[in-house]
C-alpha cells in the first residue's frame, strides 16, 4: 500500500551497494531497518514459529518505537490462548482445514487457506505442556511488568521471549 515507502527502500539498497553486490537478506536488514514496521502480530508469528533471535530483533525495535509492554503482552498472551485451543483440537485429531477458520481474524479474507496452515504450522510447533507454559510465563511477566520488580520493561520481555522459545526439555 505504501509505494513510496518501497521506492526508498530500493534506492537506499541501491546506494548501500553502491551499484555492485547481491541483495541478500542481511544486506536488506543492515539498510532498511530503521524503515522496518514493528507490530506485535509478526512478533507473535516469530514466536510461533520458534524464532529466537528474529522475534528479539522485532522486540527490541518494537520498544523502541515506544510499542507499550503490556500490549505487546497482551496480544500474545491471545495468540498464545488461540494456539493452545487449537492444539486441543490438533491432539483430538482434527486435520481438516476448515476446522481452525475460526481462529484467522475474519477480516484477512485473502489467501485464508494459507494463514490457516500457517497457523497449524505454528500449533504444531508447540506441545499443550509448552504452550500452557508459555501462558504462565507471560502471567508471571504481567505481574512483574505491573510491579517494581528491579528489572527494565525490556529485560523482563526479553526473558520471556526466550524462556517462550525453548523447547520443553
Amino acid at each position: 500500500t505504501e509505494l513510496s515507502a518501497l521506492d526508498n527502500a530500493l534506492r537506499r539498497l541501491s546506494l548501500y551497494l553502491g551499484g555492485s553486490g547481491d541483495v541478500t537478506l542481511d544486506v536488506v536488514n543492515e539498510a532498511i531497518s530503521s524503515d522496518r514496521d514493528y507490530n506485535v502480530f509478526e512478533l507473535v508469528k516469530l514466536l510461533g514459529n520458534r524464532r529466537f533471535e528474529q522475534a528479539l530483533r522485532y522486540l527490541s525495535g518494537a520498544l523502541q518505537r515506544g510499542e507499550p509492554p503490556l500490549k505487546l503482552l497482551g496480544l500474545m498472551a491471545k495468540t498464545f490462548r488461540e494456539l493452545l485451543q487449537a492444539r486441543v483440537l490438533f491432539d483430538q485429531g482434527e486435520r481438516s482445514i476448515q476446522a481452525y477458520d475460526s481462529f484467522i481474524n475474519p477480516k484477512l479474507r485473502y489467501d485464508r487457506d494459507r494463514r490457516i496452515r500457517e497457523f497449524l504450522d505454528q500449533v504444531k510447533n508447540f506441545t499443550r505442556v509448552e504452550l500452557t507454559r508459555a501462558l504462565q510465563l507471560m502471567h508471571q511477566t504481567d505481574l512483574s511488568l505491573k510491579s517494581t520488580s528491579g528489572l527494565t520493561n525490556e529485560l523482563l520481555m526479553e526473558n520471556l521471549l526466550f524462556e517462550m522459545c525453548l523447547p520443553t526439555r
